[in-house]
């Protein structure tokens, strides 16, 4: 039951820190590599 209730405070705790904010962003930052000038 503590496990439960510590799932739920740290579900709540990302949606108020607004982690579900962008959800396609980091799934497409992934797929398109950006070149950089670090050669």
């Amino acid at each position: 039951m503590t496990l439960g209730l510590i799932g739920l405070i740290a579900f709540f705790w990302a949606l108020n820190n607004n982690q579900y904010e962008d959800l396609d962003g980091a799934a497409n930052r992934i797929l398109f590599d950006e070149e950089s000038d670090d050669k």
